[in-house]
C-alpha cells in the first residue's frame, strides 16, 4: 500500500488530498482516520451537524460511559446517571477522556470554536469517503501512564467506527482495495474569522454556511 498526501492553501483553508494505491497483486483491507490534536481551553465548543444526535463510546476513562454504549449528543447521561455536556470543553482535570464515534449523514463536517479568541475551525469532508466521525475529548486523563498528559480535542473523519483494522474487519467497516486499485479523498480545514472575533452563535451560522458548499473533490475509487 502507498498513501500520498498533497497539501495546499486555498485562502483561509488548508486542503489535504489523499491518494491510496494498492501496489500488490492481491486485494487488501485498510482503515484510515484523521487525527488532528487541536489546542483547547476550558469553554471552547465542539459543533457537529444537527443530524448527529447520538454517538457510540469506544473508550471512556474511569468508566464514565460504558464501552460500546450509545449515548446522546451533545447532552449525555453518564453510567452514574449524571448529565454531561460533551460539546463544551472542561478544565484540565486529569480524569476525563472519551473516544466517541458518530455515523455521518449527508453533512460531512465538524467544528471547534475557540471562545477566548473568537475564532473557529471547520473540517469538511465527503461522507461517501469518510462515513464516520471520531471524537477524542481528553482533559488530562490519557495516556494512563507517563507524565505528559493530553489536553486536547480531535475531530477525526474516518472510514470506520472503531480504531483498529482488526475490529473494523470484524464489524464490517474495513475498506478493501483490489490489486492495483486506488482510492482518493479530500479533507479541508477552514479557519473562520482569523482577523476579528465572533460569537459562538455567529460561528455556528458561518460554519453551517461554509460547510454547505459542495465538496470540491469527489470521493473516487478506481482500478
Amino acid at each position: 500500500m502507498r498513501l500520498t498526501r498533497h497539501s495546499w492553501l486555498d485562502g483561509p483553508s488548508l486542503v489535504l488530498d489523499y491518494d491510496l494505491l494498492n501496489l500488490s497483486d492481491a486485494p487488501t483491507t485498510w482503515l484510515w482516520s484523521a487525527h488532528p490534536l487541536l489546542r483547547i481551553e476550558a469553554g471552547d465548543r465542539i459543533l457537529l451537524p444537527d443530524e448527529i444526535k447520538e454517538v457510540v463510546v469506544e473508550y471512556s476513562a474511569a468508566g464514565v460511559f460504558e464501552k460500546n454504549s450509545a449515548i446522546g449528543w451533545p447532552q449525555a447521561q453518564s453510567a452514574l446517571g449524571t448529565a454531561v455536556d460533551l460539546s463544551t470543553v472542561g478544565k484540565r482535570d486529569g480524569v476525563t477522556a472519551h473516544k466517541l464515534f458518530a455515523r455521518v449523514g449527508r453533512s460531512g463536517w465538524a467544528g471547534l470554536y475557540r471562545k477566548r479568541t473568537g475564532q473557529g475551525l471547520v473540517l469538511c469532508f465527503n461522507p461517501s469517503a469518510l462515513p464516520f466521525l471520531g471524537l477524542w475529548i481528553c482533559s488530562g486523563a490519557w495516556p494512563e501512564t507517563g507524565a505528559k498528559k493530553q489536553y486536547t480535542v480531535a475531530l477525526e473523519p474516518t472510514t470506520s467506527n472503531v480504531d483498529s483494522l482488526a475490529s473494523a474487519e470484524q464489524n464490517g467497516t474495513a475498506r478493501s482495495l483490489a490489486a492495483r486499485e486506488r482510492c482518493q479523498w479530500r479533507l479541508e480545514l477552514r479557519l473562520l474569522e482569523a482577523s476579528s472575533p465572533l460569537s459562538f452563535e455567529a460561528f455556528c451560522a458561518q460554519a453551517i454556511a461554509s460547510a454547505s458548499n459542495p465538496e470540491p473533490a469527489a470521493y473516487s475509487q478506481t482500478p
